[in-house]
């Protein structure tokens, strides 16, 4: 099953989200840069915990108690 992420349409829901108004563009560039920036750390964190999760799901197990 494919997960695919339409960047474009979570920028637009990310910038709609944004309080912008009386921000100079300067401003608006900064926050939407962050914002982007925190979004992807975020979807970053996520697939590391996913790939974790099923790795261990994969790992051995062992009679003697091992890990």
């Amino acid at each position: 099953m494919s997960h695919r992420i339409d960047k474009r349409e979570e920028c637009v829901k990310a910038i709609r989200q944004l309080d912008l108004h009386g921000k100079s563009p300067e401003e608006i560039l900064m926050l939407a840069w962050t914002d982007g920036w925190n979004h992807a750390i975020d979807v970053c964190l996520k697939l590391e915990q996913e790939l974790d999760r099923d790795m261990l799901d994969a790992r051995p197990e062992f009679d003697d108690g091992r890990s």
